[in-house]
């Protein structure tokens, strides 16, 4: 019988990220200051004695996803991927990662909340409602400046047709009652 050879997650995927990819799982690591810098603090310094990275590139990267798909769902519907993805919304992107990694940092910490009590000393350890109020905070604030952005887009004319080419209407506006028909 062969021994089967366990291959690390971050070895394995190390090289099918892009550059891209890269760019702003970097840029979201510097936001939640999740570094292995000794000068750059982790979340959790108390319980980080190695003062590792708390996330994994595969974890934030997953994070960067669900802040794409969420924009991309925001109307007008756009299909913004990693590599065509413009420059303009690495930041709304990265900021939206760090949403979802303080939303999931939320939950785990959830599971380690833990309350103490002995002849009238107590602890009581529950960071998860300060993770989940910060990202509240901020899921707020971009939610409206994915909106305004998404509404500061304007389509161009490839997306209802040539304009005078064999259009039979010309639109002034998209609202219905101001369609002219000449």
């Amino acid at each position: 019988m062969m021994p089967i050879v366990l291959e690390s997650l971050t070895d394995a995927s190390a090289d099918q990220i892009s550059d891209v990819e890269r760019t702003l799982i970097n840029r979201l690591r510097v936001l939640l200051r999740d570094g292995e810098d000794l000068q750059m603090r982790t979340l959790n310094t108390l319980v980080e004695q190695q003062r590792g990275r708390r996330w994994t590139d595969e974890v934030l990267l997953v994070c960067l996803l669900q802040s794409m798909n969420t924009i991309n769902s925001v109307p007008p519907i756009t299909s913004f991927a990693f590599n065509s993805l413009p420059e303009v919304w690495y930041g709304p992107v990265v900021t939206g990662g760090m949403i979802f990694a303080l939303f999931g940092e939320a939950i785990v910490q959830a599971g380690e909340s833990f309350q103490y009590a002995d002849n009238g000393i107590s602890l009581s350890l529950n960071q998860s409602s300060l993770y989940q109020g910060l990202a509240g905070q901020m899921m707020s604030s971009w939610e409206t400046t994915v909106a305004n952005a998404k509404r500061a887009m304007r389509p161009g004319p490839k997306g209802i047709g040539s304009y005078g080419k064999g259009l039979n209407v010309r639109i002034r506006s998209y609202a219905p009652r101001m369609w002219v028909y000449r």
